[in-house]
């Protein structure tokens, strides 16, 4: 969808009228580093589907024709995350199938201390050190430093508990470094670190912090079982794990987005799930389509194909507690916003005291009540 509304977009034939200040490709993301991140992603896993030797090759086409576009699009967004993130992508795909290909070690191995040896440039010129500064610095990086150290101010001023998930931007001005009155300067606000592990550690301190932290590692540990379990390439495996790992890297740099979290738990669970999948000595990797043949199927699998009691009754119980909890701040925006499109005082008042309180809605009252 959004490879086709780019297009349509930058044939001048947008057919919503956003307030679009930004002059770029947004996508349906409303941000241009947001669609530049999501496009790498759909970029790098139809990289890693290209590999796979029994694809048609009227298929192989259609994948390059859609990579070498999309990459358009990143490049017209004018957000460098997209083509960094794009450039880890192809590099992963290209450990995987080299790893394939060579029966020697000796070739992955020196791919891999290669490729490392690049990201260190790029992260040294992310840090303006270096050869590559004046291709990938840019002074937003400096700005994401000091809201990453407010950030980690605010998960250690309470360790247990963190701040509150979404609080970043009450407790900012508060939090920030002494050094943050000079850049960005004393005026300029955010409500995210821009980076989804000080979000979460600022939200919800360490224990949070802790479990974010494992259920990464787990993925990882599931990456590098597969891996070491099969020599042959997988493209389902390498499409899974590129997605993930591009969805991590943008994530170092950018605010927690749903659109974009979304995808990043989906990849994340379904490496999981893959890895215990593929325990099974009948489950077809490799070349193949990465299902599991009709004699594979194990046999305490519920053969009605019925989902468990247990099963849905966590599912339920997980969604009645998030609506208890997201309820409130929706109830109270929904009056914020009725009370200002009513005009009337009262109602903007008595609005403005509705729990749970947001300070982005007291200064907006004091602006208008002033």
């Amino acid at each position: 969808v959004n490879f086709f509304y780019n297009l349509i977009v930058l044939f001048g034939k947008d057919p919503i009228p956003w307030n679009n200040t930004y002059g770029t490709i947004l996508g349906t993301f409303g941000n241009p580093n947001f669609i530049s991140a999501f496009m790498s992603i759909f970029i790098s896993m139809t990289a890693a589907i290209l590999f796979q030797s029994r694809l048609d090759l009227k298929f192989r086409f259609l994948g390059v024709v859609l990579i070498l576009v999309s990459l358009y699009e990143v490049k017209r967004s004018f957000s460098l995350q997209g083509l960094i993130a794009s450039a880890l992508g192809f590099t992963i795909v290209g450990y995987f199938v080299v790893r394939s290909k060579f029966e020697n070690k000796w070739f992955s191995r020196t791919y891999l201390l290669a490729a490392l040896l690049g990201g260190m440039l790029v992260i040294a010129g992310m840090l303006q050190k270096g050869p590559l500064v004046n291709l990938v610095y840019k002074r937003t990086i400096s700005l994401r430093g000091e809201y990453w150290h407010a950030g980690w101010n605010m998960g250690t001023s309470r360790p247990f508990s963190g701040l509150g998930m979404d609080s970043y931007g009450l407790w900012y001005r508060r939090l920030r470094n002494q050094s943050a009155l000079i850049n960005p300067g004393p005026d300029t606000i955010t409500n995210s670190a821009h980076n989804v592990f000080m979000d979460i550690f600022s939200g919800g301190g360490f224990p949070l912090f802790v479990i974010y932290l494992l259920i990464s590692a787990l993925v990882i540990q599931s990456v590098i079982k597969i891996a070491k379990r099969n020599q042959s390439y997988d493209a389902v495996f390498v499409a899974l794990t590129v997605g993930w790992i591009c969805y991590q890297a943008q994530s170092l740099i950018s605010i927690n987005q749903i659109g974009l979290a979304v995808w990043g738990w989906l990849f994340g669970g379904a490496l999981i799930a893959y890895e215990i999948s593929s325990r099974n000595p009948n489950f077809y990797i490799g070349e193949a389509q990465g299902v599991k043949k009709s004699k594979g199927i194990r046999k305490s699998q519920n053969s009605s194909g019925e989902t468990p009691a247990g099963v849905t009754l966590i599912a339920f119980i997980g969604f009645v507690v998030g609506i208890v909890v997201a309820s409130p701040p929706a109830i109270s925006d929904a009056k914020w916003r009725s009370a200002l499109s009513s005009g009337n005082i009262d109602k903007i008042q008595t609005a403005l005291g509705s729990w749970p309180k947001d300070s982005s809605r007291l200064a907006q009252a004091t602006g208008i009540l002033s």
